[in-house]
């Protein structure tokens, strides 16, 4: 059974992500939000993050545990509050760089 989630969007929300179980199976929610946060930080954009996505769940030839084998699809659906979509990107390109400031101090 599929997780339905209603939620109303506010200015704090940054993406959502619409996929087949084929990626649930391999990733927790919060894997794939961590996964998007990091990508998108590093400037990759969503249509290529997709395809990393796919990849990472992608089972080698040497899996035998049965997950990496189901069909995939995946979308990530940027949430733009008002922003251009370079201002999107760059927003959290902004922010992982203040995070790791944090870290320093």
């Amino acid at each position: 059974n599929p997780d339905i989630i209603e939620h109303k969007i506010t200015k704090d929300d940054e993406f959502f992500v619409l996929a087949c179980d084929g990626i649930w199976d391999c990733m927790s929610n919060q894997e794939v939000v961590d996964f998007v946060h990091d990508k998108v930080a590093q400037g990759i954009h969503l249509d290529e993050i997709c395809e990393q996505m796919m990849d990472n769940c992608l089972a080698d030839e040497n899996e035998t545990n049965g997950l990496g084998f189901d069909n995939m699809s995946v979308m990530i659906i940027g949430i733009l509050n008002g922003k251009t979509e370079q201002e999107w990107y760059d927003s959290f390109q902004t922010e992982s760089k203040e995070k790791e400031e944090e870290k320093k101090a």
